[in-house]
């Protein structure tokens, strides 16, 4: 067959993979953010009327205008959005001068848009790194976006619903366990950890080959828990799990990762101090946006020490909660070995070195530890069930990575990484 008919065959599969890929991106967005689509724009229109501002404002600046404690601790990302709306308004008026709230609206989705397809494609990004196979890219990201928005799960109680298993007590709760909990919107802020903690297995990689200084790990402990606040402790864990698995560090290596590990930490305490304060600046300033935050606050506090003394009370007055998180997880772990297996089928062997699988590995365990301390032991007293659904988001993806790529890759891979 000539070389050009090649080309254009080989032209015309990756238009197809990546049409598809976009089209799957699209509908795992609406599975996954439904109430932005039922309501366009109500976002926005609801924060219009405040001090701050007399037009719709934009999910990112909402989150700079710090009306939650919650919002602020994950600015990172409309620090670097917002100036871009107000740019495109900019650029909107020169080109046509009547740009009303309509149009603004348009170009906060647009933007908002943007946003999510970028983490995603930084994901991407991360994952052709370790694997130099665009090919593989595309499979990981259709199987990750198969597993997040939740089919497996809303097909299994679809089944109890239609067989009409158990009491009317158990349906009530497997609509809530197998459709409503894998289906928990996602807030713009949520899709930060797509791209970082697949950034973070990729740092920890390199930064035994170029250390950096204590400055420098600072300010990246400072950033990363910008996107989001536990993700500076993941990637402190992450950096001394991965240092501990690597038998080839010397013992010398190993602590200065340790010490590198605490300096990223200390940044994220910088960053999350800085936010409690800039938070109460703006109780005092504007203080009406807060009716009966301190008593909340303090109420929060209490039930957190009372989750810390009694761990396992907690645990067993929530077993719902324990329940359907486990099953997020189960669902996740098997898409994750069916697809990765069907990779390894369909694609040419993929040699992934051992230190990435590893370094994949190392962020998978420590976003399990960071997610029992803050959610098990200290949130399982307030929180309610659908909310984890998004809080163990970070520990969905980091879990679907390690399996998808240990087990699509070369076996001969996995066997040096066992």
């Amino acid at each position: 067959m000539p070389k050009q008919v090649l080309e254009i065959k080989k032209i015309a599969y990756y238009f197809c993979a990546w049409a598809f890929t976009f089209l799957n991106f699209l509908a795992f967005l609406v599975s996954r953010d439904h109430d932005r689509i039922h309501n366009p724009g109500q976002a926005w229109m609801d924060a219009s009327a405040t001090d701050f501002r007399t037009y719709p404002a934009s999910e990112f600046e909402r989150t700079l205008s710090c009306h939650g404690i919650g919002q602020c601790q994950r600015i990172g990302g409309a620090l670097i959005f917002q100036p871009l709306i107000f740019l495109a308004d900019s650029i909107s008026k020169f080109y046509y001068w009547n740009v009303d709230d309509q149009s603004r609206i348009f170009i906060i989705q647009i933007i908002g848009l943007g946003w999510r397809a970028l983490t995603l494609g930084l994901l991407a990004f991360c994952v052709y790194r370790v694997t130099k196979s665009v090919a593989f890219v595309i499979f990981a990201m259709n199987s990750l976006f198969f597993s997040l928005s939740g089919w497996l799960l809303r097909i299994f109680g679809k089944v109890i619903e239609v067989s009409k298993i158990g009491s009317g007590d158990f349906q009530a709760r497997s609509v809530n366990a197998f459709q409503d909990f894998p289906y928990e919107n996602f807030k713009w802020y949520d899709f930060g950890l797509f791209a970082v903690l697949a950034l973070i297995a990729l740092l920890i990689t390199k930064l035994g080959e170029n250390n950096l200084s204590t400055i420098r790990f600072l300010l990246l402990g400072v950033l990363i828990t910008s996107f989001f606040e536990y993700l500076g402790f993941v990637f402190a864990f992450s950096l001394i799990i991965y240092s501990r698995s690597n038998k080839h560090e010397s013992t010398q290596a190993t602590k200065n990762r340790l010490s590198q590990g605490a300096v990223i930490m200390f940044g994220s305490f910088i960053w999350l101090g800085f936010i409690a304060t800039y938070h109460r600046l703006m109780q005092s300033l504007w203080p009406k946006f807060f009716p009966g935050e301190k008593e909340q606050a303090t109420q929060h506090v209490l039930d957190v020490f009372w989750a810390l003394q009694h761990p396992i009370e907690n645990l067993t007055s929530n077993p719902s909660i324990l329940f359907q998180i486990c099953l997020v997880l189960i669902q996740c772990s098997l898409l994750a070995m069916v697809t990765g297996f069907i990779t390894r089928i369909c694609l040419k062997p993929i040699q992934v070195e051992p230190k990435f699988i590893n370094a994949f590995k190392s962020v998978n365990l420590a976003m399990t530890v960071v997610i029992f301390v803050t959610i098990f032991m200290a949130y399982g007293v307030k929180i309610q069930a659908g909310e984890h659904a998004r809080q163990t988001m970070g520990l969905q993806i980091s879990l679907f990575l390690y399996i998808f790529i240990k087990i699509a890759s070369n076996k001969k891979s996995l066997a040096k990484s066992i």
